[in-house]
């Protein structure tokens, strides 16, 4: 039988379409020099590449200097070859780069481009010569950019849908205004905080600009125009705008009477709002008739002006509101807010600042939510977004921070009365036996089946496996071991055998552990081995007892970032002064308990571990002098921190030496309580003041039975740290957080824990 071998051109063109594909640019640059079939191959490849279906498929080319003997060699090949080929092109000019000859070479070969981004890091810039040939433009966007030449502001590009000017002080409304008037054609327009140029601009554009369907102007208050009368694009369909309290009476109306066809609406405040302005506002954009889409950002809309704004635009299928008042947000408003509206699918509403009852939202609210929504596709979302909880509804489930609370794929079917459990599809299993089912429930059904073991699998690795019972370790560690990531042993008995043989097995699968906890453990039972734990971060202490030398179990844990002690009992003998673990990353420590042991632990750190430590935490309610002035000692001795968390009562407690030796802090939080006396505070604050010069957030916390600050107390640390966004955190007798309010106003809110 002849054996016959197959050559690379053998292959029909598309095998090999589908082969170049894979190739990077200079493989592709290199295919072209092998023969014609290739060549014609590798451009075709390099042209789908970049022809703009994303933002990463834009052809990326970067100047550095003014001298083109080094870049050249980078770019001219794939210019000369590739030039017409390059769709999308994006072209970032690091350094002076006014006489470079890419400039040119992008003039000459890619007169095809049809989408091209223009970045430029502050330097002089020739726009006109690079752009005068690109008949072809599609998309032009002008970012950061110090032209010295507007030339470009007179040239027709006939093709031209979408123009984007970013960030460019140096471009002057009247070269806008020579550039539209030169390109009627434009379809969308954005504008991003560019000098002076007013809405009025753009109201002089309208019988200019007649086939504009897409129009974003973000801008500072002092760029606004109070004067704008009817704005008039009929072809409008879709409005980003920023306004302020001086201006948007004015310019959303002038927008609305003129421009009756907007369907997506996004609305960005840039001031205070009174409650005045709320009802005006709601009337305002009740006038846009046709919305469908509708985002306001910084606008603290109470609730029930939400319920009238869904009301009064019946087309409405998706409403964004950025800091709304969550703290009236309950499940009869979600309900209501579906009723008033029958096209509304999506609602996403935020606030970082209130607190929302989570449990009202269960399955009675699903059911009836369900019935409202039946006939809608099956495409509603709603989401809710707070400081550290993000609910997710959907018609088919519920969902809090990724964690199932109900899914209506656990109803029982009306005409069925027995389901099997293997009748449930694999979604419904898997959900099973990650929520709703106890550990040994799950550890009885891993052996029923391999569809039940693969379920299980999947329990054990997104859970804390927890270790009690010497008797069955061995068969669990058999059976689960090396699915284990977050492992919790806790061992109630004096018995040292038992010990040692869980840690004999927990060594066997330390490979993939990430979490560990100790509790009620005894450490010379544990001596025997070094086990080695390469992927560990986090470990855990809660109850221990150490041995003659070792304080914890010796073990090697090589990425260790994170120290947490709980409450428990931790006793140490009086010669045991080595830690036993490796502690060469370790950043993070945690205390939610604290005694004379941990203190006397902490302690055993060397100086290069304590200048190791970036985030040091303490949420526990000490009332002792003596516990708060060690805590307030061990936290000195961390150089480098940058976050720090004392949730005690730290009045009377000398901090000077504290902040004088922690000057890298960007995020502090601190306990009060009922005496709060304004001359310590008012001495810690100016300690904090004149050494933590990169702090960036400030947190008060105190809990249910503390009394509240009076307003002086809180105008005196707004004022002595003026740059610092300012929180007041409230705990309730759980020991949850229960409130969070920001006592200075900040226009841009960011998603912010307490810690």
């Amino acid at each position: 039988m002849e054996n016959h071998t197959m050559q690379l051109l053998d292959f029909s063109n598309e095998i090999l379409h589908g082969i170049f594909a894979n190739f990077n640019d200079v493989e592709l640059l290199n295919g072209t020099q092998v023969c014609t079939r290739f060549e014609m191959i590798a451009r075709d490849a390099f042209a789908k590449r970049y022809n703009w279906h994303s933002e990463e498929t834009f052809y990326e080319i970067k100047l550095y200097s003014d001298d083109s003997n080094n870049d050249q060699r980078l770019y001219r090949a794939f210019l000369e070859v590739f030039g017409n080929q390059m769709a999308s092109l994006e072209l970032i000019a690091e350094e002076r780069s006014n006489q470079h000859d890419i400039l040119r070479w992008i003039s000459r070969y890619c007169r095809s481009t049809k989408w091209l981004r223009i970045v430029n890091k502050g330097h002089a810039f020739n726009v006109t010569q690079m752009i005068q040939s690109m008949n072809n433009l599609i998309f032009l966007q002008l970012k950061n950019l110090n032209c010295t030449n507007f030339d470009w502001a007179d040239i027709h590009f006939p093709h031209l849908q979408s123009f984007a000017v970013e960030k460019c002080p140096c471009i002057k409304v009247q070269v806008l205004m020579r550039f539209l008037q030169n390109n009627p054609q434009v379809e969308d327009l954005y504008i991003d905080h560019c000098r002076k140029f007013p809405l009025k601009m753009i109201q002089a554009l309208q019988n200019k600009l007649k086939h504009l369907k897409t129009l974003e102007y973000w801008s500072s208050s002092n760029e606004f125009s109070n004067q704008c009368e009817t704005i008039n694009f009929e072809q409008l369909d879709s409005l980003k705008i920023t306004v302020d309290k001086s201006s948007f009476r004015n310019v959303l109306s002038a927008i609305a009477r003129g421009s009756k066809m907007i369907r997506s609406l996004s609305v960005m405040w840039c001031d205070d709002i009174s409650d005045s302005e709320n009802h005006q506002l709601v009337e305002i954009i009740a006038l846009f008739e046709k919305l469908t889409f509708l985002r306001l950002n910084n606008f603290i809309l109470p609730l029930i002006l939400v319920e009238t704004l869904v009301y009064r635009l019946p087309k409405l299928e998706t409403l964004h509101l950025d800091y709304a008042k969550l703290d009236q947000l309950s499940s009869d408003f979600l309900l209501s807010l579906f009723r008033k509206s029958k096209y509304l699918n999506d609602v996403w509403l935020s606030n970082y600042d209130q607190n929302v009852k989570m449990q009202q939202f269960n399955a009675n609210f699903h059911h009836k939510l369900v019935d409202i929504i039946r006939n809608r596709g099956g495409k509603v979302k709603c989401e809710v977004i707070q400081y550290d909880t993000k609910l997710l509804i959907t018609h088919e489930n519920i969902t809090r921070n990724g964690e199932l609370i109900y899914s209506i794929g656990f109803d029982m079917p009306v005409n069925q009365t027995n389901v099997h459990l293997l009748d449930l599809s694999d979604e419904c299993l898997d959900k099973l036996c990650s929520y709703y089912l106890d550990e040994h429930s799950v550890r009885a059904l891993y052996e029923t089946c391999t569809r039940m073991k693969k379920a299980v699998q999947q329990r054990v690795k997104d859970q804390v496996f927890i270790i009690s019972n010497a008797t069955d370790a061995e068969d669990v560690f058999n059976r689960f071991g090396e699915h284990i990531v977050k492992l919790s042993i806790d061992m109630n008995t004096n018995d040292r055998d038992p010990m040692a043989d869980v840690w004999t097995w927990t060594e066997k699968f330390s490979k993939n552990l990430i979490e560990l906890s100790l509790n009620n453990l005894r450490i010379d039972a544990m001596e025997l081995l070094t086990p080695t734990f390469p992927n560990m971060t986090k470990l855990k202490i809660t109850s221990i007892v150490s041995s003659d030398i070792h304080i914890l179990p010796p073990m090697d844990c090589p990425k260790l970032t994170h120290l947490e002690f709980n409450e428990g009992e931790i006793t140490l003998a009086a010669n045991a002064l080595q830690f036993g673990i490796t502690l060469d990353h370790l950043t993070t420590i945690r205390l939610n308990y604290f005694s004379v042991s941990i203190r006397n632990i902490l302690y055993v750190f060397d100086d290069v571990v304590c200048d190791q430590i970036q985030e040091f935490t303490v949420d526990l309610q000490q009332r002792t002098q003596l516990a708060r002035r060690s805590l307030v000692s061990i936290a000195s001795r961390f150089r480098n921190l940058t976050t720090l968390n004392l949730i005690i009562d730290i009045e009377r407690v000398n901090t000077k030496y504290l902040f004088e030796t922690c000057t890298k802090l960007t995020k502090l939080s601190l306990g009060y309580c009922y005496q709060f006396d304004n001359s310590d505070w008012c001495q810690m604050l100016q300690h904090i003041q004149k050494n933590c010069k990169r702090l960036e957030l400030f947190q008060l916390c105190n809990y249910a039975f503390y009394s509240g600050l009076n307003h002086d107390h809180l105008v005196k640390i707004a004022g002595t740290l003026p740059k610092v966004k300012f929180y007041i955190i409230s705990y309730d007798s759980n020991g949850n957080i229960s409130n969070i309010e920001m006592f200075n106003k900040v226009k841009n809110l960011e998603h912010m824990k307490p810690y």
